[in-house]
């Protein structure tokens, strides 16, 4: 076990260089100019090339690049281009903004999505069932940003009233703080949820088909011990799996999201950063969405040993 928590900690400093290099080379190769975009495409040649070199972007790439691990490494994730404030104090800022977001978001998922799951499985082919998989199938289909969208426009043409859309701080209105995170965070657990009740289904399926689970049933124990006992532990492992790759298309989703329901986190943030070609910003953000990533990853392969102690990493 320790062995193969050191192999994949040594891994993560090569997959965040590459990620990290990545990142750097696409936003450079995004069409448009930042220099141009500050100056309104209005400023001449030497005041472009003044502001070029006052920012660092006159030199070669791997220069650029090299510059900015350094800093990354003691510390600094650079200034911005625009606002000139330091890339860590707008994280941290905006993080918990996008953490509470996430968080609501699989917090819903997963209230919705294991319950439903595990019944669907115990009642097949029954109308519970079919509305399960039916409740799946559109959480799959349905796209987020629609969602959103209709969540919005629906109540005010129909009743005159809107979710807010504007940010309210927790110190001016903590109930308000709360109410402003419900609805988009439903809306983004919708997919996540349908995901894995689609796969805690199938497992479970799987599952209570096996001898033990008949052995269970034949020795007359109540349907709760042996669905909850013997079935969902082991059916769950494999959810795991999926839980890691959702907790990554959830901080991706947080993007639009935030975006619609004018939420200040890091997704916000990052598309705001994207739009402006305000590269350091881009690479921060980036560099952080990655690093936690890769840890939820490492998180879900431990997980496993301490769910089934059959399991064991060598």
């Amino acid at each position: 076990m320790r062995q193969y928590v050191i192999k994949r900690l040594l891994l993560v400093l090569p997959t965040l260089f590459f990620i990290t290099l990545i990142v750097f080379i696409l936003t450079r190769i995004i069409p448009g100019d930042v220099v141009q975009m500050m100056f309104q495409e209005q400023g001449y040649a030497e005041d472009l090339a003044a502001m070029r070199a006052l920012l660092g972007l006159d030199r070669p790439l791997h220069v650029q690049y090299i510059r900015w691990v350094g800093n990354v490494l003691g510390g600094d994730l650079g200034t911005s281009l625009w606002t000139k404030n330091p890339v860590l104090e707008e994280i941290l800022y905006r993080f918990p903004i996008t953490l509470k977001l996430g968080f609501l978001a699989m917090v819903f998922a997963l209230s919705m999505a294991m319950p439903i799951g595990v019944l669907s499985a115990v009642r097949q082919d029954t109308f519970q069932d079919y509305m399960a998989r039916s409740f799946a199938i559109g959480g799959l289909s349905i796209p987020n940003f629609w969602l959103a969208t209709i969540a919005i426009v629906l109540p005010a043409y129909y009743f005159g009233w809107t979710p807010p859309i504007q940010f309210i701080p927790f110190a001016t209105n903590p109930w308000g703080h709360v109410l402003q995170f419900l609805l988009p965070a439903f809306i983004l657990g919708l997919a996540a949820g349908a995901s894995v009740m689609r796969l805690t289904r199938a497992m479970m399926l799987e599952v209570l088909r096996q001898d033990y689970v008949r052995t269970a049933w034949s020795k007359g124990l109540r349907e709760r011990v042996v669905v909850l006992k013997h079935a969902l532990r082991n059916a769950i492992i494999p959810v795991i799996t999926i839980l890691g790759i959702q907790l990554a298309q959830v901080a991706g989703g947080t993007v639009i999201m935030e975006s619609i329901f004018g939420l200040p986190g890091m997704g916000k943030f990052l598309f705001d950063a994207l739009l402006q070609r305000d590269y350091p910003v881009v690479q921060g953000v980036n560099l952080i969405l990655a690093s936690i990533i890769v840890i939820i990853n490492l998180v879900t392969d431990l997980t496993y040993a301490l769910i089934d102690p059959r399991i064991r990493y060598r």
